[in-house]
């Protein structure tokens, strides 16, 4: 094993002591080599900050002049993150200690990976609240920075099911109606993750129910994804001419003390069709959908035969009354034992491509 590997290894395991043994008494050119990038392109102080090890970090910056902005690859969630600062590990791993040192010492509160991945996207990406709090409260970390995928911070959130996260993030003016490169927005993310609580959160926030660039609204989303819950919420009636909850506890939509009244994205509005989640077309074709991914997915024909039927019903509604006295079942379930209804034929599998690389990741 050579030096620098040594070096990396003990950065690595936490090992204090045998780092200051292997780096005492180098000079400024050895210690440069020695804390740069080994063969797999990371950096001893990148690896001691994703596994937490803040003596080892501090004795990096410190004692031997490690910069806390190089950048290298560090490994998460089985991905490989390229350019990943210090600060950025030490968020993603939820290590506050080493997020406060870090920070004290000069790190970039927003500074990226190579994906234009924020410390505080890695911190929403797995749920680390108080690393969320400390970067956005004690250091402003900009709320709005996302990815390459035009995916943020509060979209990660809610794809991922952190409650608390989304709330605070709203909380401090996170742009609830922001849309992606793709054209979705965080009420998408949720219901494609299954979250009914998060999705009252956002409804609450006046998060308005609109087609992506493909034409999938957040309902379709629900129903080719199989979140029956969110299919029954977003199709339960509503009186007419109301445009959703109100804003609910522990939500103050923008303009607020870090909102903003008006955006570029905002202004695309007229580029995507708003929708009723609540009209009968908008449920029959939620509906059928649902039922063809009970049988694409979920291989449970009588579950997809029961949506099937709600649809059929709901779409005949108020026009051809069935004989008094007369059951329609039977007729409605022998329509079906054929085939899906039309507007479900190859949609399902079409729309479970679109959701790829929505931009979920790191």
């Amino acid at each position: 094993m050579d030096l620098r590997t040594a070096v990396y290894n003990a950065a690595r395991d936490g090992k204090l002591q045998l780092l200051q043994k292997l780096l005492s008494g180098r000079s400024r050119e050895e210690l440069d080599e020695l804390t740069g990038e080994v063969a797999g392109g990371g950096t001893p102080l990148l690896i001691a900050a994703r596994y937490g090890h803040l003596d080892v970090v501090e004795y990096l910056v410190d004692r031997c002049g490690a910069s806390v902005e190089a950048g290298g690859s560090v490994h998460f969630d089985g991905e490989t993150i390229e350019g990943a600062p210090p600060l950025w590990a030490a968020s993603a791993a939820g290590h506050l200690d080493v997020v406060r040192s870090l920070l004290r010492r000069g790190a970039s509160v927003n500074r990226t990976t190579r994906t234009n991945s924020t410390p505080l996207r890695a911190a929403c990406f797995d749920g680390h609240l108080e690393v969320v709090r400390y970067l956005v409260g004690e250091h402003q970390a900009d709320l709005e920075v996302a990815n390459r995928h035009g995916h943020t911070c509060l979209m990660i959130s809610c794809y991922k099911g952190h409650r608390e996260i989304a709330r605070y993030l709203l909380e401090q003016g996170a742009q609830v109606n922001r849309r992606s490169a793709k054209g979705n927005t965080a009420l998408h993310d949720c219901a494609e993750s299954g979250s009914l609580e998060i999705l009252q959160l956002l409804l609450g926030c006046h998060a308005r129910m609109e087609r992506d660039g493909y034409g999938m609204t957040p309902l379709l989303a629900a129903s080719v994804t199989g979140h029956t819950n969110i299919v029954e919420y977003l199709i339960q009636e509503q009186p007419a001419g109301e445009g959703g909850p109100s804003a609910g506890p522990g939500c103050v939509p923008p303009p607020g003390p870090r909102g903003r009244s008006s955006s570029p994205e905002d202004a695309l509005g007229d580029a995507y069709e708003s929708c009723c989640p609540t009209s009968r077309e908008a449920a029959v074709e939620a509906l059928e959908l649902l039922g063809a991914t009970y049988v694409d997915k979920k291989r449970d024909l009588l579950g997809a035969l029961k949506h099937w039927r709600r649809a059929m019903e709901l779409r005949h509604q108020g026009t051809v009354q069935a004989p008094s006295g007369q059951d329609c079942t039977g007729r409605i379930e022998a329509d079906f034992s054929v085939s899906p209804p039309r507007t479900t034929v190859g949609k399902a599998g079409l729309l479970l491509r679109l959701l790829v690389s929505r931009g979920s990741d790191h």
